[in-house]
Order: structure tokens, then sequence, then C-alpha cells
């Protein structure tokens, strides 16, 4: 059976005019590459049209594929780069840089509590909202390894740059996180004492 084939059996079977053995691959992926779409492009449409157009690329240039790399890798580093296309032709209709909410909630704790819940919550946003932020080559390091769990080198591959590249993004963009954070943690400090004053001098 096709499902119990390995990706290289069934690419050399495509490869050999067996269009259902790429069907089979299309099933086997097409949920994570619809899911890195959406990471990248924040639209359920766009990365269901997104999604469909990387597998078409990618059936038209199999003959372009290396065995040697991870088939997965290679519709990621497609997906990838589709993404950052319409992402680039966006910006450059509208005039401004491309950014996009995430989509997920950060994983939460087993059981939490009521007010935990809410705290997570709150910290997902925020979290959002600053990775939301930041320029497009570190936010994309950053969903590519925290939200697809990719390697650096996988990553290196994907966006076209240097392992020790990938490492430098990363490291920026968790320091900009942390001040990103760290500032709106203190002006909701600030903003809670302001209320409890007002509160106290209004009794």
């Amino acid at each position: 059976m096709l499902l119990e084939l390995r990706d290289e059996e069934l690419l050399a079977r495509v490869l050999g005019g067996d269009a259902n053995a790429y069907r089979e691959l299309v099933v086997r992926y097409q949920s994570l590459i619809f899911t890195l779409c959406l990471k990248m492009l924040a639209d359920r449409e766009e990365a269901r049209d997104a999604a469909q157009e990387v597998f078409l690329q990618a059936y038209r240039s199999l003959g372009e594929f290396q065995g040697g790399a991870q088939f997965r890798s290679w519709l990621y580093k497609i997906a990838a780069n589709k993404c950052i296309d319409i992402r680039r032709k966006q910006a450059r209709r509208a005039g401004i840089a491309s950014i996009s909410p995430l989509q997920e909630d950060l994983p939460r704790s087993a059981d939490p509590t009521p007010e935990e819940q809410l705290l997570a919550t709150e910290r997902s946003r925020e979290l959002q909202a600053a990775i939301d932020e930041l320029p497009e080559k570190y936010r994309d390091v950053v969903i590519l390894y925290h939200y697809q769990r990719l390697s650096y080198k996988q990553i290196a591959e994907i966006l076209g740059i240097e392992v020790k590249s990938v490492e430098t993004r990363m490291s920026r963009a968790k320091k900009m996180l942390r001040e990103r954070l760290r500032k709106e943690e203190q002006d909701d400090d600030e903003l809670a004492r302001r209320r409890s004053a007002e509160r106290i001098s209004g009794q």
C-alpha cells in the first residue's frame, strides 16, 4: 500500500508516472504546508491558495529535487519562499512592510486554573503582538523554529542563508522580544499603580 511507502519510494513512483503516489505525498504533507503558510500569511484563504501552488510547483520541479535532502524540507523551502514572495508583493502594493499576526496561542500547562488561563491568554496575545512587530527576516526565523520545529540547518536551507546567520537572527529576535515584553510589563505596572491611586483618591 502507498501509505506504507517511504517518501523516497513514493517519489520514485511519481517520477515513473504514478500520479496516485504524488496524491499520497500531498495527503501526507498538506496539513503541515497549510499550517506554515497560515503562520506566514495569517489569512486562511491566502494560505490555502499558497499551499495548492506549493504542491503544483513541487510537482513541476520534481526533476530538480536532490534525493539527498528530505522531501519535507524541500517542500518547506518552496512554501516559505512562496509566502515570502506573496508578502513582498503585498508590501509593494501597500507601500508598507507586510506584517501579520500569528493565529496560535502558546502551549498551556495541564489543568490550569481560570486565573492561569486568563494570564496565559494575555501573555500569548502580548507575545503574538511582539512577534508581529519584528522585522520580517527575524519573524520568519522565529516562526520556522518555534512553531514549525525546524532545525537551524533546515531554516538556513529554506531561507537560503548560512546557519550562523540563522543563529544571529534568532539571538537578535529574542533580544527584541524580551525588550518589548519588558517594556509592556513596566507600562502595565505603571497603569495599575495609577488606577489604584485614582481609586484611593476617589474614596
